[in-house]
């Protein structure tokens, strides 16, 4: 399950990157925060492993549009400075701080009578809170041209994001 959530994560890196510097960051930004609060809450209401797993690599697509935007909005409000280079060790401490307060606190969810899904929950809900916050405080992004399918479809480079992306997905599997 947690394989699945950073394979998903991991593949479509490059995809959200390119959405992001096509349609701005603030935008795929709130897309990802706000997907990522829904299959947050999916997998504390999931009734079988099978819905779990595929709620969990949701999970890792939405947060493949949180993590590029993040460094990118922090690169493109702040100066160059001490200050920046907090707010980037700050980025980069977040995933393996929450990840270890994650694993004690499910440990105590599941020695009481709240269980395993109060930690979905309980995460759906600051997740939720925080896209609301994000809403209302990240900076505007720079004008763009308006948003055309066509444009879309030139822009990127959807064969060089299927070809490095289908390629991670198939080494991890045969490394696993």
């Amino acid at each position: 399950m947690l394989t699945l959530y950073r394979l998903a994560n991991g593949c479509c890196l490059l995809l959200a990157g390119s959405l992001a510097d096509f349609m701005g960051n603030r935008m795929i930004n709130l897309i990802g925060c706000f997907l990522l609060g829904t299959f947050t809450l999916a997998c504390g209401v999931a009734q079988n492993g099978i819905q779990l797993i595929l709620f969990r690599t949701f999970q890792g697509i939405a947060t493949s549009m949180c993590l590029p935007t993040a460094f990118s909005i922090l690169t493109d409000s702040m100066p160059v400075g001490k200050r920046r280079n907090i707010g980037f060790a700050c980025l980069g401490l977040g995933q393996p701080f929450g990840f270890s307060v994650g694993l004690v606190f499910g440990g105590l969810f599941q020695e009481t009578s709240l269980k395993w899904r109060f930690g979905y929950y309980l995460c759906a809900g600051v997740t939720m809170g925080l896209a609301v916050v994000n809403f209302f405080k990240l900076p505007k992004d720079s004008a763009r041209e308006p948003f055309t399918f066509g444009r879309l479809r030139r822009e990127i480079d959807w064969m060089g994001i299927f070809l490095s992306s289908s390629s991670l997905g198939m080494i991890s599997y045969v490394f696993a």
